[in-house]
């Protein structure tokens, strides 16, 4: 006779952790330009695979629109930007930027995800929002 606990199920695939999540991204502005800033730390390159690129989305609201706080977000993609095949040192960081041209008279929203080289991405960064 055979024991067994009885519980039958489909095979677990082991756990894996996800694509990295930027947390930090940040804002500069000068007159009509923006920069955009953000970091993966180095451990999020121990994720299993290898980050391809940043995609960058953009949000801008005309401000004579009226508020609505409750409306959703549009974001549209506004950039795919190239990372580092290199990984960073040991307890370092890689930083990345962007510069965007903004026009007054707008609220503005920006967020960046990473894509993998397998292809996944990663889940949405922080949102950086502010008028102009």
């Amino acid at each position: 006779m055979l024991a067994g606990c009885g519980r039958k199920a489909p095979p677990r695939p082991p756990r894996q952790s996800g694509p990295p999540v930027v947390r930090d991204l940040s804002k500069i502005i000068k007159e009509d330009r923006l920069r955009l800033n953000w970091s993966l730390a180095a451990d999020s390159f121990r994720t299993g695979g290898v980050v391809a690129a940043f995609i960058l989305y953009r949000a801008r609201q005309k401000l004579t629109d009226g508020s609505c706080p409750r409306c959703p977000v549009l974001f549209e993609q506004l950039a795919k930007i190239s990372a580092s095949q290199t990984a960073p040192q040991k307890d370092q960081f890689d930083s990345y930027f962007y510069d965007d041209t903004i026009e007054k008279g707008y609220r503005y929203f920006y967020k960046v995800t990473v894509l993998m080289a397998d292809g996944r991405t990663g889940n949405d960064s922080n949102i950086v929002e502010f008028v102009y």
